[in-house]
């Protein structure tokens, strides 16, 4: 279902970790979690997680709505999430890499998006100049550089089926931003 949303955007500048931010991404990426209309987030935590994927997608260097998509793979937004596996937190982060992302808390929202996209732009940035570095680090920030470098060439279907899912939202999301008016 391809809809356009048109969303009214009124500049916003709000302060998210001593940083202000001016940004059509923010109201599209808190359009997106909260037309999801997710019982467990508050539009505090909507508006939080919207404010961070833009100051921390600038920070490093990473789109905020690849962010946000990837999160809503990982944790359908949900700061409580814990995966079978482990994994904690908004961006479904393994305890063995806290240390690294400088995360104590992974169900800190403001810690788990840093950390997400601290950790996306380390993956993306280790396939740097492969003409499928997005897709490559996508993989092995599900997977991990080692598994991905392995099976570079033959994917698994789990894998595969990740990394589509992710790029599917984010042309999603995407598609939602084309749709805000600046005035």
């Amino acid at each position: 279902m391809n809809r356009m949303i048109t969303l009214s955007f009124i500049m916003l500048v709000v302060p998210c970790n001593g940083q202000t931010l001016a940004h059509a991404d923010f109201d599209v990426i808190q359009s997106f979690i909260m037309s999801l209309r997710p019982a467990r987030i508050s539009v505090t935590d909507a508006v939080h997680i919207a404010h961070c994927c833009v100051t921390y997608g600038k920070q490093y260097r990473v789109d905020p709505l690849l962010i946000a998509s990837l999160i809503y793979r990982e944790s359908t937004f949900n700061a409580q999430a814990v995966s079978a596996t482990g994994a904690k937190g908004l961006g479904q982060i393994k305890t063995m890499n806290f240390p690294d992302l400088a995360i104590t808390d992974p169900f800190n929202i403001e810690q788990n998006v840093r950390g997400t996209a601290h950790y996306l732009k380390k993956m993306i940035s280790l396939w740097d100049k492969h003409p499928k570095q997005l897709e490559l680090g996508l993989a092995s920030y599900f997977k991990g550089y080692m598994g991905v470098k392995r099976e570079v060439n033959h994917m698994d279907a789990k894998t595969t089926g990740y990394v589509n899912n992710i790029l599917d939202k984010y042309q999603e999301i995407s598609q939602l931003k084309q749709g805000v008016k600046l005035f």
